[in-house]
């Protein structure tokens, strides 16, 4: 269900019955609705309130991508279940919070283990590897 705008609204010239409130009165409260109506689009991040890893980061449990939520003064990423999610409640509990400073030492741990002298040829082939085009992909395009 959704409301027609008002440009497809259909009005009577003539007065069927006495009118509730004044046309003044009406034009100053859909003033006030026009002005409350929220933005639509994704909101811009608080000024210092940055997700190093957002979009990322995924919930264990139900596996989905987790979002970003500030919660005392820190950043966290929540997984949350509501009722009408299609997930089995019983196993997931109905809010998850990871701190964003719990990961972060084991991605940089992570991220050091790959550009090690060791594996730096793996890692230089598997970086070249993924900015070449796939042939799947150029296929597809033709």
């Amino acid at each position: 269900m959704r409301w027609n705008e008002s440009s497809n609204w259909v009005r009577s010239n003539e007065l069927t019955h006495e009118p509730l409130i004044t046309a003044r009165q009406w034009d100053a409260v859909q003033a006030i609705f026009t002005s409350n109506k929220r933005r639509t689009g994704v909101r811009p991040t608080l000024e210092g309130r940055k997700y190093i890893l957002m979009g990322l980061v995924r919930c264990g449990a139900c596996g989905r991508r987790m979002e970003g939520n500030w919660n005392n003064g820190k950043a966290h990423y929540r997984c949350q279940v509501r009722r009408d999610d299609p997930v089995d409640r019983g196993l997931h509990p109905r809010t998850i919070y990871l701190k964003e400073a719990t990961i972060l030492p084991h991605v940089d741990s992570w991220v050091t283990e790959l550009f090690d002298d060791d594996p730096l040829d793996h890692t230089a082939e598997l970086l070249a590897a993924a900015s070449e085009p796939d042939s799947d992909e150029i296929a597809r395009r033709k």
